[in-house]
């Protein structure tokens, strides 16, 4: 009986040993997808780890990818004009070779 209980205990411990090794710390998103966890296919992408958090694909800045406010401005014409980017200026109106 004694040696089925050593026999036990070290198989109980090379288990813990074991799991514990193979637990990574991830701190960042490159990390997170190196350790192969779940990515979500989103803009930007975020990467999902099995104790809730989840880390965000940090994006070179890039002029293409401005998103303006979605609001109007009224012409003097009653015609209206959304922003643009880059910059996010209104657009000229009808008849306005300038932007406002």
């Amino acid at each position: 009986m004694k040696k089925i209980t050593i026999f036990l205990s070290a198989i109980i411990v090379l288990l813990i040993v074991a799991c514990g090794a193979t637990a990574r710390v991830v701190n960042s998103f490159e990390e997170c997808v190196a350790a192969g966890l779940p990515v979500a296919e989103s803009h930007p992408r975020k990467c999902y780890t099995p104790d809730g958090k989840h880390f965000v694909e940090a994006l070179p800045p890039d002029s293409d990818d401005v998103a303006c406010t979605m609001d109007a401005m009224q012409c003097l014409d009653g015609s209206y004009v959304s922003r643009i980017s880059p910059g996010c200026k209104f657009a000229p109106c009808p008849g306005d070779d300038k932007a406002q």
